[in-house]
């Protein structure tokens, strides 16, 4: 683990997707009561019993999986990644905040292939992603939202955060990465939030407006740290319908429709 301390948590999350639309994600967390390594599809979610059975690389993730309902042989490779050129979290990095959060490549490529549950699934010119968190707990209020392709990664977060044990304030950011060009937005730099409902997110910076338009999606249950243990549920959804808009002066400057987003939104 990253840091011993009491009450600690750091966990990586991946995020595979196969040219047929299957997705899945894997979360591998350290935890101050050991190793929790979690799966997620658009149908189940798993708790490894034996994390041994995956062994997580730098460059790619072998499966040996043999539990009660869940299965999986096979190894997926991870190509060059594409992380962002600046840090996400700017200053707050330095400050004692409860959950830190880090983005390590907005897209890359995936190769490889797995058989879950007798099924095979290739992943050859495959897409992924990674992000990882670390801290002592997960925000109480938040919404996450994900969506990568083969040229382009997308990452929008709102949260609300406990500041020096007394104050809580509402923070954002987006990214938006793709081959020509990056955006880095967040409350720092006068990233605001416009509106938020069940259907459609408005975040606004400047002359720039990004609308986000979702479907109702609720999930699969995961384990989510409160004080460096899993012990909370949370609900992510990993094949949500979506479309999304950056807007540059009243032109529009980037816009995608996505079928395989993922999704948690909590008390929000």
């Amino acid at each position: 683990m990253k840091n011993k301390k009491k009450n600690y948590f750091f966990g990586k999350y991946y995020k595979f997707v196969n040219q047929l639309g299957y997705s899945f994600a894997l979360i591998d967390a350290d935890t101050s009561k050991g190793k929790v390594i979690q799966l997620i599809n658009e149908n189940e979610s798993y708790v490894i019993n034996d994390p041994k059975q995956i062994c997580v690389g730098e460059n790619n993730i072998e499966f040996n999986v043999n539990q009660e309902g869940l299965t999986i042989i096979g190894c997926l490779s991870i190509g060059t990644l594409h992380p962002l050129d600046r840090d996400v979290m700017g200053c707050l990095r330095y400050m004692n905040l409860q959950c830190k959060h880090n983005i390590y490549s907005m897209y890359h490529k995936v190769g490889g292939r797995l058989i879950i549950n007798g099924i095979l699934h290739s992943f050859l010119n495959g897409v992924g992603y990674i992000e990882g968190d670390e801290g002592t707990s997960f925000p109480k209020k938040y919404i996450w939202f994900n969506s990568i392709n083969y040229d382009y990664g997308l990452t929008l977060a709102i949260a609300t955060i406990p500041l020096c044990k007394v104050f809580r304030f509402t923070g954002c950011f987006l990214t938006i990465k793709d081959e020509d060009q990056e955006f880095v937005f967040s409350s720092l730099n006068g990233l605001r939030i416009c509106k938020i409902s069940k259907y459609l997110l408005i975040l606004r910076k400047g002359s720039y407006v990004f609308k986000l338009y979702l479907d109702d999606s609720i999930g699969q249950k995961l384990y989510a740290p409160d004080k460096g243990e899993m012990k909370y549920f949370i609900h992510e959804a990993i094949k949500v319908i979506s479309g999304f808009e950056l807007f540059h002066k009243g032109k529009l400057i980037f816009n995608r429709y996505d079928v395989q987003g993922s999704l948690e939104r909590v008390n929000m």
